[in-house]
């Protein structure tokens, strides 16, 4: 495949396969996987096809709200997009994920919520000397960030890295978001990317690259770390995080058409501690957010209101004890081992 064009690669019927295997992984109960599986080879040529002709167009999503961690819509694409979503994100991603930051930790290999965490932890050591002097942490959120993301901004940055006019077809094409309403919601066209698309990941991680670099190349700033449109900047001085605020929103605005959120931009002392990614952190320990907790019995519960619990129960149990583990939960693991029992 390396005499391919990037085009190409992405639409090889390789690709197509190895895009359906990994997007089929822990999701063979929903019925259309079976389906499209039935006629595999058939249904992969054929959107090949359709992708080499031009003729792609990706159908709608099914549109549904979620309450958990807050309420906000999802739209899940049908089995063909999602496979031409992956495809393309597996052939685009090794361009820019070395543009990326280091402490830019969502939706990448090696990365995720555990080790900013730690980073976090780490950077909070280094600032306070080990702990023995008082520090400042500045949070900041993007308000409705995924739907916030403008269109023509995004491919100027997408293609400052892919030259390839095909390419840059497909990306159009997958952005293309149709008029579209669920419950009365409108999906305004030219903005946002929908949450629950491998895509969106990709291209909210390039969006917010920008900043990234500017809060790293142009402010300088040592200690920051983000989390998707969450990010964290740690200092020894308050009167320094005060200072960061205006660039920072002039940034997000002027280049970006983005706002930080004004209720939850704030700076606060290490005496506090931190809450960040589902951990409440102090010195010398975390403990998981009890919201984090409830929201994990809760899904427990449906899965065994629709009988799927025995099929998820190995799986859900060691992600979050896992995930639990972490933290100095030595007593909740053992009540919630008992409540399972």
């Amino acid at each position: 495949m390396d005499g391919l064009s990037l085009y190409d690669k992405i639409i090889s019927v390789e690709n197509l396969f190895s895009a359906f295997y990994e997007f089929r992984q822990g999701k063979r109960h929903k019925s259309e996987v079976p389906e499209f599986e039935y006629d595999l080879e058939k249904n992969i040529f054929q959107l090949k096809r359709e992708l080499k002709k031009f003729t792609y167009e990706p159908l709608s999503p099914k549109v549904f709200k979620v309450s958990e961690p807050k309420p906000r819509f999802i739209q899940a694409a049908c089995v063909r997009d999602r496979i031409v979503h992956r495809a393309l994100v597996r052939v685009i991603n090794s361009i820019f994920e070395p543009t990326f930051i280091y402490d830019s930790y969502a939706c990448r290999i090696g990365k995720g919520t555990l080790n900013a965490v730690k980073r976090l932890e780490r950077f909070w050591i280094k600032e306070s000397k080990n702990y023995t002097q008082k520090i400042y942490f500045l949070k900041g959120d993007i308000r409705k960030y995924f739907d916030s993301i403008d269109h023509k901004i995004l491919m100027a940055i997408i293609k400052k890295r892919v030259f390839c006019p095909k390419t840059i077809w497909l990306i159009k094409r997958i952005l293309a978001r149709q008029e579209a309403s669920c419950k009365g919601i409108k999906i305004e066209q030219g903005k946002g990317l929908p949450i629950g698309n491998l895509t969106s990941q990709l291209f909210a991680n390039i969006y917010l690259n920008e900043l990234d670099e500017f809060v790293k190349h142009r402010l300088r700033v040592k200690f920051y770390i983000r989390y998707v449109d969450d990010f964290v900047i740690v200092s020894k001085g308050r009167e320094y995080l005060v200072s960061l605020i205006e660039p920072i929103e002039g940034f997000l605005k002027e280049c970006l058409k983005l706002d930080l959120h004004p209720v939850k931009r704030k700076i606060f002392s290490s005496r506090s501690g931190v809450d960040f990614l589902g951990y409440f952190i102090r010195p010398y320990y975390k403990i998981i957010r009890f919201g984090n907790i409830k929201r994990f019995l809760r899904r427990i519960s449906r899965y065994k209101k629709t009988g799927r619990w025995e099929e998820k129960k190995e799986q859900s149990l060691a992600a979050w004890m896992g995930y639990a583990s972490q933290g100095n939960s030595y007593n909740l693991l053992r009540n919630i081992r008992l409540h399972l029992a």
